[in-house]
C-alpha cells in the first residue's frame, strides 16, 4: 500500500504539466570517478521544474550524500542566473557509511538519483544548471559538469524521465507514520546530548541514524535504550559545536533506516 501510493503521488506530480510539452533527459558526462546526467520534467503550471540528478560512481569509488561525513564533498545544484529558476529542494536516498583508513565518509557507492525541485518562472525552452559533486577512491576528485537540457525532447525521452524519476522517488525516505516515527527530541541537562524517542518497524535488526544539525555536524552513533517492545530512545553524544551555537528553537533533521525501510524527519527544538 505504501509504494502504491508514492507512485500514484509522483504520477499526480507528473500530470499537472502542460500535455504539448516533453522532458528532456541530457547526455551523460564522464569523469574518472563515474558518470551523471540530468532527467528533467516540463514545467508545471506554476513554473516549478522536476527533475533527478543520475549518478553512477566507477567502479571501487564513491559519492556523497547531503552530509559527507570527515573527508567528503556535498552535491551541490546551480540553475543559470538566467534560467529563471531557483533550487527549492534536493533529496537524498538513505546512504551508507564507510569507513577507509580511519575516515569516515557517509554515501554511496553505487548508482544513484537525487531529486530536485527548482521554482521559480522557467526562462526559455531547457534548463540550464552546474551540478558540482565529489567522488572518491584513494583521492577526492571534483565533478563539474553543466548541463542543457531542453524541456521540448521527444515523447521517447518523457517516457525516459518519468520512470528515472519514478524510480528515484521509490527509494527516498519515507515520511513518518504509525509505525515508524520520531517524537520531540529532549536536550539533556548538560546541553550535551539530544535524546529522539523513535518508533521502528524493525525490532529485530540494528537500526541505524543519521542525525545532522549545523552544516558539517552529523551523529551517526547514538546509545540505544529500548522501552518496552514500542518505543527505543537514541540518545546522541554532540561533541563540540559551533561556538555559541544554541539548540533551542533550531530544526535538524533525522534520517533512520530500520530493516528494509527508512524515515526522514524534522526534528524541532523547544
Amino acid at each position: 500500500m505504501k509504494t502504491t501510493t508514492r507512485i500514484l503521488a509522483f504520477l499526480a506530480a507528473f500530470a499537472t504539466g502542460p500535455t504539448i510539452a516533453f522532458a528532456g533527459v541530457s547526455d551523460w558526462v564522464d569523469n574518472p570517478g563515474g558518470r551523471m546526467r540530468l532527467a528533467v520534467l516540463a514545467p508545471d503550471a506554476d513554473g516549478t521544474v522536476k527533475g533527478v540528478i543520475e549518478i553512477e560512481p566507477a567502479s571501487g569509488w564513491l559519492t556523497y550524500w547531503r552530509e559527507p561525513g570527515e573527508a567528503g564533498m556535498p552535491p551541490q545544484m546551480t540553475p543559470s542566473p538566467t534560467s529563471g529558476l531557483a533550487l527549492s529542494e534536493l533529496r537524498f536516498p538513505p546512504p551508507r557509511i564507510f569507513d577507509q583508513a580511519g575516515v569516515r565518509d557517509i554515501g554511496y557507492n553505487a548508482p544513484v538519483s537525487l531529486v530536485f525541485t527548482l521554482k521559480g518562472k522557467a526562462a526559455g525552452d531547457a534548463l540550464k544548471a552546474g551540478v558540482f559533486i565529489g567522488v572518491c577512491k584513494e583521492i577526492c576528485v571534483p565533478f563539474q559538469a553543466d548541463f542543457t537540457v531542453p524541456f521540448t525532447g521527444n515523447a521517447a525521452e518523457e517516457a525516459e524521465a518519468k520512470a528515472a524519476l519514478l524510480a528515484a522517488g521509490e527509494r527516498l525516505p519515507e515520511a513518518p507514520s504509525r509505525d515508524f516515527f520520531a517524537e520531540k527530541p529532549r536536550i539533556g541537562a548538560d546541553g550535551k546530548t539530544v535524546t529522539v524517542p523513535v518508533g521502528l518497524p524493525d525490532l529485530q535488526n540494528k537500526p541505524e541514524f543519521f542525525l545532522t544539525g549545523p552544516d558539517g555536524y552529523v551523529y551517526v552513533e547514538p546509545i540505544l535504550e529500548r522501552s518496552g517492545t514500542s518505543q527505543t530512545y537514541a540518545t546522541f553524544e554532540l561533541g563540540e559545536l559551533p561556538r555559541n551555537y544554541d539548540l533551542h528553537g533550531k530544526t535538524w533533521r533525522l534520517l533512520v533506516k530500520s530493516g528494509h525501510r527508512s524515515m526522514e524527519t524534522a526534528l524541532v527544538f523547544d
